[in-house]
């Protein structure tokens, strides 16, 4: 009895976890939310300016149970963002904030 619970208890977080996995716009939003709550430059020009440099360097892969942001720029890279049970938990990258910068002339 007790390995038919937890077994159906296993079955019901996985389905969860698949319902609930963040989709690349969320990625994008929260990561944007992050970086302007960072920078008072970056606060002024408004989120949508910073959301489109976002979708310029950040890629969203879907595992399916989670998804993970990744960055690419100026030969650095790394992961920025996870996203489970419909949150997207943004990383801090400080290079990535940086090279972000750099790349729409603020830095």
């Amino acid at each position: 009895m007790k390995k038919l619970l937890s077994l159906g208890i296993t079955i019901a977080i996985i389905v969860a976890m698949v319902l609930t996995c963040p989709k690349e716009e969320d990625h994008y939003k929260a990561i944007s939310s992050d970086i302007a709550e960072k920078s008072a430059v970056l606060k002024t020009i408004g989120p949508s300016i910073v959301k489109m440099g976002v979708k310029k360097v950040v890629t969203v892969k879907d595992y399916m149970l989670v998804s993970v942001g990744n960055y690419s720029l100026n030969d650095k890279n790394g992961i920025v963002s996870i996203g489970l049970f419909g949150h997207v938990f943004p990383i801090t990258q400080d290079d990535f904030w940086d090279e972000l910068g750099r790349s729409i002339g603020l830095n």
